[in-house]
């Protein structure tokens, strides 16, 4: 199901997304229309947004969807399009749990008898 009552926008957003699902699978969703210039996923409230290259593909995704069910992880989520003209995401805090941070490891001293 689509609502087409928003203004075309080059970001669509996505919602009743699988709690377990990952950002490789909301952008695969966007792929085959075009490149996908980037991602937010918010789990804890089962949405996601997709920046598009541009407007005319967003609405070539929007649309085609209004005539099928996009569906992730087989349920059925919901394509529109977002409000925001762009997503500003902090990629630092951008799906933490998915992409732990490094911990640098101690370096070895060379007297330390190792």
């Amino acid at each position: 199901m689509v609502k087409l009552d928003n203004k075309p926008s080059r970001v669509v957003h996505i919602r009743n997304i699988p709690n377990e699902v990952s950002e490789t699978e909301v952008i695969h969703l966007g792929i085959p229309f075009g490149k996908v210039t980037n991602v937010l996923v918010l789990k804890g409230k089962n949405q996601a947004f997709l920046e598009m290259a541009d407007e005319v593909v967003a609405t070539q995704m929007v649309a085609y969807f209004a005539n099928g069910t996009a569906q992730l992880r087989g349920r059925s989520v919901y394509v529109q399009f977002s409000n925001h003209k762009e997503l500003k995401t902090d990629q630092t805090h951008s799906n933490a749990t998915e992409h732990p941070r490094r911990v640098p490891m101690p370096r070895r001293r060379a007297d330390d008898g190792a």
